[in-house]
């Protein structure tokens, strides 16, 4: 009965954590696509900032998890 408590535990917390993952790295997205436009648009590099939510999401979620944030980032930048 314990095993079971603890397996429910564990899967709570990572449930939880990937949630406050996923939110903080489109938060992320968010607040550089804000940031690059607000300072002049694309002819400065701020616009490799973007780099950052990538390489966060693929340490977190491997090649799948990048390239999602990657797809999100671009799609970012087209509004």
């Amino acid at each position: 009965m314990i095993k079971r408590q603890e397996i429910y535990l564990k899967l709570k917390y990572l449930k939880n954590r990937t949630v406050l993952l996923i939110s903080a790295i489109f938060l992320l997205i968010t607040f550089i696509t804000f940031f690059v436009y607000q300072s002049g648009g694309t002819r400065f590099s701020y616009t490799y900032l973007v780099y950052i939510p990538i390489i966060l999401a693929a340490y977190f979620y491997n090649i799948k998890g990048g390239l999602l944030a990657a797809l999100i980032g671009g799609l970012f930048w087209d509004l």
